[in-house]
């Protein structure tokens, strides 16, 4: 974890040198602020028709309200993405290495700015890549991308930016998938090694054969998909990605830090209901979903069970709620969770539960 940690500074690094050149570059190339957001604005009759039809009101002004893009837009971009990313298992991992409070306060003021600038860039820039592809080219990005839009960053910088530039921004791209994919990696092969294998738990040369058998079959497992997933998927991925851990995970997160009346039972069953009710949803509500893996189309007949909006909107809109509410319901019901039991965990990640955390059994 050390060994992924310090890999994962390096590649941050790498990460905010090429997004920022990039971010400083892409408005110099189309003649600074004030130019370029003008001229992005006057290109808003250009928007194709099957995007007008979805909301899509130009790139500088919101969705229509109520209309698919907007729903996507707030319901599976900054909802599943912008909320689900607190429950990501891989980062909260990371949470159990902080020794002190005070470090985590120290990690905001790099990480808060980080996050910030990262996906940030990325979506003025993809853009903005829409006035340098009509100049060049007489098309819009999406057109030049073949309809890809997981392509039209990658197109933007090998046709706008110096050759030099490209090599460092391919590098850029490298290290943010390696960064995501070690921290995935090494999560995959803890759970098999560990979590899911109680009977190595106390003979180490068997987990970490374990662990690393549960690495091989991740990095198989994901190649597998990535090869056989339709293009358009990155945005829906990573949404449908965080949302499940979010609608599974963060109730019980939150509630493991400042609700002393959780119970297992309770945390147990709402993680169960937030898993089982986004599934069902991705499968047979959402219809761009429900699309990628072609299981309710084929069972149904139909893109979706329901019709518009319901078709459009995202299944954590409907999990999170449920594995709330299931977890609320059963801590009053259950006995809240015994301080034998959160000593543990804590002493699962090697540490000492506080004296007033186990006495209250939270």
């Amino acid at each position: 974890l050390k060994a992924v940690m310090y890999n994962d500074a390096l590649q941050g690094l790498l990460m905010l040198a090429g997004i920022g050149l990039l971010y400083v570059l892409t408005y110099v190339k189309l003649g600074g602020f004030g130019a370029a957001h003008e001229a992005l604005t006057a290109m808003t009759p250009l928007v194709p028709a099957k995007l007008k039809e979805a909301g899509h009101l130009g790139w500088t002004s919101m969705p229509a309200f109520g209309s698919a893009n907007w729903w996507f837009v707030f319901s599976t971009l900054v909802m599943g993405v912008g909320v689900g990313i607190l429950a990501m298992p891989t980062t909260i991992s990371r949470f159990f290495t902080v020794p002190r409070d005070r470090d985590i306060y120290r990690a905001l003021t790099v990480g808060g700015p980080f996050i910030f600038v990262i996906p940030g860039t990325v979506y003025v820039v993809g853009a903005l890549s829409n006035i340098w592809f009509h100049r060049t080219t007489g098309k819009l990005a999406i057109e030049v991308a073949g309809g890809n839009v997981d392509k039209i960053i990658p197109a933007f910088i090998s046709g706008a930016m110096p050759p030099v530039l490209t090599y460092l921004f391919v590098l850029t791209m490298l290290a943010a998938c390696m960064s995501t994919y070690s921290g995935q990696v090494h999560l995959i092969g803890t759970a098999l090694g560990y979590d899911l294998n109680r009977n190595v738990r106390q003979d180490e040369r068997r987990r970490f054969f374990w662990s690393r058998y549960g690495m091989l079959i991740g990095l198989i497992v994901s190649m597998i998909v990535g090869a056989v997933f339709p293009g358009n998927i990155i945005a829906v991925a990573t949404a449908i990605t965080f949302g499940f851990c979010c609608a599974a995970f963060l109730p019980i997160y939150l509630a493991g830090l400042y609700w002393k009346r959780v119970s297992t039972t309770a945390a147990t069953w709402s993680m169960v209901s937030g898993t089982v009710v986004y599934w069902f949803y991705m499968m047979f509500g959402n219809a761009r979903m429900a699309g990628i893996f072609k299981l309710g189309p084929a069972l149904m007949g139909r893109p979706s069970l329901a019709g518009f909006p319901w078709s459009v909107v995202d299944p954590l809109t409907f999990a999170l709620p449920v594995s709330c509410a299931v977890l609320v319901v059963l801590a009053f019901v259950t006995a809240p969770m015994e301080a034998k039991h959160v000593e543990k965990v804590w002493h699962a990640f090697g540490r000492k539960a506080p004296a007033s955390s186990a006495a209250a059994g939270n």
